[in-house]
Formats: structure tokens, sequence, C-alpha cells
């Protein structure tokens, strides 16, 4: 499944290496996109980006669930 990345929305294909070292905006959390519903979620995030703030609680979020601190 193609891969986006939570802090700078850049999208990755399935097995990206990046996926697993991280992306180079320094992100380690992606989210899981199914490949028919790629093209609709990469227009979507065009017309109507997340928020930087609403990127940023996310991944503190995510980051304080699994009990690590945020990069």
């Amino acid at each position: 499944m193609p891969h986006q990345c939570v802090r700078c929305n850049t999208f990755y294909d399935d097995g990206d290496k990046v996926i697993l070292k991280g992306c180079p905006c320094g992100g380690r959390l992606f989210f899981y996109i199914k490949k028919e519903k790629l093209l609709s979620i990469k227009k979507e995030v065009e017309e109507t980006p997340l928020p930087v703030e609403e990127r940023a609680q996310i991944e503190e979020d995510v980051f304080e669930m699994i009990g690590t601190e945020v990069a």
C-alpha cells in the first residue's frame, strides 16, 4: 500500500525504503493508503491540506500512546 508522511504530506510508493528509515523531513509516522483511493486522497490533500498544527498534534498523540518522545 502507498504511504503518506504525516508531517509533510509526501506520498511514497509501496515498499519505499523511506517508510522504514523515516521521511527526509524528519517524520517517522505514515498513513497507509489503499491504492484505489490514492488519487482521490492526493487531490483532497492538494485542495485542503491538514494544517501544520493538526499534523503536529497527530504526531504528538501517537508518540504519547506508544510511549516515546516526539522527534
